[in-house]
């Protein structure tokens, strides 16, 4: 079988494009969803080596401050890190809540039954956010050469950090709903985590990095560059926040970390826009300062249809990895079923978008909400480059008033560019062919010496940075 073409019916440049730039819609959780109840979450925390007694009434305090957050805290006064915190000694410790918060530092305990009964309510769907040393934890077989268990749960692998020096924050994807209105800053004395393998596993996204400046023995500086907030897509379904920030006292109780990690939960149970979420000094919501859609029935079915379009999506990416280092004849034989059966759901998706254009327009945000009118864009992101030029023009046209965002516009115009043989404008676009030997490279760029310029005024990071979510090294062209 010609992996090229996958029995000569299936393209196989156009859809591995079409999954690598699939932007996730999480699961959300049905029972945070509930109009005018607190989200019910689980602070787990303690271990070593952390003013865990402090930070946990630092956490709760201040994110309830600017959320509807019940809390249940799991404090574990033991300093070790071999020791389980007793939460978990019940197979049911995460029955009662919508949301979990790890902020445990344990790296020895490494019993993969223990660890098993800690991931299995996430492998079901049960949001989390990972904080600081929570990264560190349940170091079991494999480690850190493999992605063990609990890498695979973070999104990335890190192994340890230098010496506690300010870290300089800066916001990786300014149109990302945790990210709005996250300024760049700088910290106190912090340790920065180590990305082990460089970058984040295939099911995280980027948010923010941070950059450090040390010395070595002899004198000289360098400066260490790490992912330090991210979302990960656990299982192809359960959305997990994560940052390795806040070692110390005056970190957590920074405004903006508390800020930072309170959009994270929100965002993890698909309440950032909830009205019932608000800040400490003006008692009414900037987490909540979209109003309510026009359509709520459209925006839920939108929504839905987004969700579907990336379940599947994600599952046949992971096939579609698998198969695309095989030799032919070992291709999986349920591979072309698969892709069907993703066409079939794009198919369906489109037809209902089309429906709703020819009755509303572009949906945008006023009429179904900022994830309505994104997942809208994902369901045209994935149809056929004939569909995706018919719209075009009119998606722009709705960037431009602000119901869509412009990096969406940016994305969907490179799109139809290189399906068309024509350089892309932002540099958003990759592609793999047969002389690459199957690894992915940056598709040639118009103008690329004034690529920044463009990308940052659609609000997308630089192309160094967002070239290294896929691994891949940028060396800008010389003036």
């Amino acid at each position: 079988m010609n992996r090229g073409t996958l029995g000569n019916k299936i393209d196989w440049t156009v859809r591995w494009l079409v999954i690598l730039v699939a932007m996730t819609l999480g699961t959300a959780s049905s029972k945070a969803q509930e109009s005018g109840k607190p989200i019910r979450a689980l602070l787990v925390i303690g271990g070593c080596c952390h003013d865990y007694a402090n930070q946990k009434e630092i956490l709760t305090k201040g994110i309830s401050k600017r959320a509807n957050v019940a809390w249940t805290i799991a404090y574990d006064s033991d300093k070790g890190t071999k020791h389980m915190n007793p939460i978990y000694e019940s197979p049911d410790w995460a029955k009662d809540f919508d949301v979990i918060v790890h902020d445990e530092c344990c790296s020895d305990v490494t019993d993969v039954h223990v660890i098993d009964r800690i991931l299995e309510p996430h492998r079901n769907g049960l949001p989390a956010v990972i904080l600081h040393c929570g990264m560190h934890s349940y170091r079991s077989q494999g480690y850190p050469d493999e992605v063990t268990p609990w890498f695979e749960f973070t999104g990335l692998k890190t192994t340890g950090h230098g010496a506690q020096l300010p870290i300089s924050i800066t916001n990786a994807d300014t149109e990302h709903p945790i990210m709005q209105g996250q300024s760049n800053w700088t910290t106190i004395n912090e340790e920065l985590y180590n990305n082990f393998s460089g970058q984040l596993l295939e099911s995280g996204h980027v948010l923010m990095r941070g950059t450090q400046t040390s010395q070595t023995a002899s004198g000289q500086n360098y400066v260490d560059d790490c992912v330090v907030a991210w979302t990960n897509t656990y299982k192809s379904k359960t959305r997990v926040f994560a940052t390795t920030l806040g070692h110390n006292n005056d970190t957590v109780a920074d405004p903006r970390y508390l800020d930072l990690v309170t959009r994270g939960l929100l965002w993890s149970v698909n309440q950032l826009d909830d009205t019932s979420s608000k800040t400490e000094r003006e008692g009414v919501s900037s987490l909540a300062h979209e109003p309510a859609p026009l359509q709520p029935d459209l925006s839920a079915e939108l929504i839905a249809m987004g969700e579907n379009d990336q379940k599947f999506r994600t599952i046949l990416q992971e096939a579609m990895v698998k198969a695309s280092s095989a030799p032919g004849s070992e291709q999986p034989k349920e591979l072309p079923a698969m892709i069907e059966k993703q066409a079939e759901i794009d198919h369906q998706n489109l037809a209902r978008l089309e429906e709703i254009i020819q009755l509303h327009g572009w949906p945008g945000k006023s009429l179904v909400g900022t994830q309505g009118s994104i997942a809208a864009f994902l369901i045209l992101q994935h149809s056929e480059q004939a569909t995706q030029e018919k719209y075009l023009a009119l998606f722009q046209e709705a960037a431009n008033k602000g119901e869509a965002r412009k990096s969406d516009a940016a994305m969907l115009e490179d799109r139809v560019l290189m399906r068309q043989g024509k350089k892309q404008i932002y540099g958003t676009q990759l592609q793999s062919n047969a002389e690459s030997n199957g690894k992915f490279f940056l598709f040639p760029v118009e103008d690329e010496l004034h690529v920044d310029q463009r990308r940052t005024s659609v609000g997308l990071p630089p192309l160094k940075e967002y070239l290294k979510n896929f691994g891949l090294e940028y060396i800008p062209p010389v003036k």
